[in-house]
């Protein structure tokens, strides 16, 4: 699948409120009012194009234009540092385009400064879920077979310990432990004097 670009400025969602929800038009807050005109526009330009359960977002926010050219060179395509929250611009995304919004099980984001603002979606497909996929595949034929991946970091196979604390050389556990030491346990009652 190819990536869907919105030619629009990233609007976060805001915290809203009971009266929100019948406040319109003028007497709507700032905010919501931004909020609700970034959700039309969102599904005006996604026509029939759905939001993927699993999917990789970037949010470009428009530099602002009082910063100079200088300013403005260096930051293009840097990570935006600054308001609005990443998840706030990620659960106006996930509102204004799906309905059932609990379905989305794997995200991945990052907001940058561009020269205008757009968001960019890409569909993604994790290896995980494909082998869980195959085993239940596998496992309904009747086959004893179960692929599983392992893990690799620049093609080198990473090691698997099966207890971590064992590769550690820790001195045995020796003697009575007190909880504290101006105050020791009596003996034979674990309790403290």
């Amino acid at each position: 699948m190819q990536p869907k670009v919105f030619e629009i400025d990233p609007c976060p969602k805001p915290r809203q409120t009971a009266a929100d929800r019948w406040k319109v038009g003028s007497k709507a807050r700032p905010a919501v009012a931004r909020y609700r005109a970034f959700c039309d526009n969102l599904r005006l330009q996604a026509g029939s194009w759905e939001l993927p359960d699993s999917f990789a977002v970037t949010f470009t926010l428009p530099m602002p234009k009082s910063w100079s050219k200088k300013k403005r060179a260096e930051l293009d395509g840097k990570p935006a540092q600054s308001k609005p929250d990443l998840s706030n611009l990620i659960k106006a995304l996930e509102d204004a385009m799906r309905d059932d919004d609990e379905k989305v099980h794997m995200i991945s984001a990052k907001k940058v400064w561009g020269p205008f603002g757009k968001i960019v979606v890409f569909p993604i497909t994790n290896i995980l879920f494909q082998v869980e996929q195959q085993n239940e595949n596998i496992s309904k034929d009747g086959a004893h077979q179960r692929l599983v991946p392992s893990p690799t970091v620049v093609g080198k196979e990473i090691p698997r310990i099966s207890n971590p604390l064992s590769e550690l050389n820790l001195p045995p556990k020796s003697g009575r432990k007190t909880a504290n030491p101006k105050f020791p346990l009596k003996r034979g009652t674990g309790t403290t004097s």
